[in-house]
């Protein structure tokens, strides 16, 4: 999916990243042409905050195009932004990357206690229908060669957007083997 988005990306784009696994990827994958052109927690832990990285990086830089990006669980505690957008004429475009669970906890439950998972399914609303519902532009998208043409096209409207990509729940990576180490020899 990063390389579809990066095809789309505008150079002057600015990223904002929430927290969690697949926006950790994102960090190595999206290229960064002008700063500020990069806002994320990196290991702060701050999830849900990618949406709201982003309609403040717009507020501040409104002539350059805002791309955020957070996984389903974390874009779900601040959806009510979305709203905010609106309101505010806050024209940023929201990748919403949709595995159906809380991926950085259930990809630590997988390696570091047998697969016992607990509490880390969930299951998102269609984040492109609530997004409507505000009056902003959805998209949703679950085959490869979506994402960059719906990325393409949410650029070009003049209202928030928010492109809910369905991935594959079970590409989770564990970022911070270190952190369970103790376990693991146990």
């Amino acid at each position: 999916c990063f390389f579809e988005i990066r095809q789309a990306m505008p150079r002057d784009a600015i990223v904002c990243l929430d927290a969690g696994t697949i926006c950790m990827q994102a960090t190595d994958q999206i290229r960064h042409f002008m700063a500020p052109g990069f806002i994320a927690p990196l290991d702060m832990g701050l999830v849900g905050a990618g949406y709201a990285f982003g309609l403040g990086a717009k507020a501040g830089a409104p002539d350059r195009p805002v791309v955020s990006m957070s996984g389903d669980g974390g874009f779900g505690m601040t959806l009510i932004e979305m709203s905010t957008a609106v309101q505010n004429g806050l024209n940023t475009v929201a990748i919403v990357f949709d595995n159906g669970c809380w991926g950085a906890e259930k990809a630590y439950q997988r390696d570091f206690y047998n697969g016992r998972f607990i509490g880390s399914d969930i299951q998102s609303p269609a984040y492109d229908k609530v997004a409507e519902l505000c009056g902003a532009k959805g998209y949703a998208v679950s085959e490869p060669g979506e994402l960059s043409d719906a990325l393409s096209d949410a650029l070009k409207q003049d209202a928030p957007a928010v492109i809910q990509a369905k991935v594959d729940p079970n590409a989770m990576v564990s970022f911070r083997k270190d952190s369970f180490k103790h376990r693991s020899s146990q």
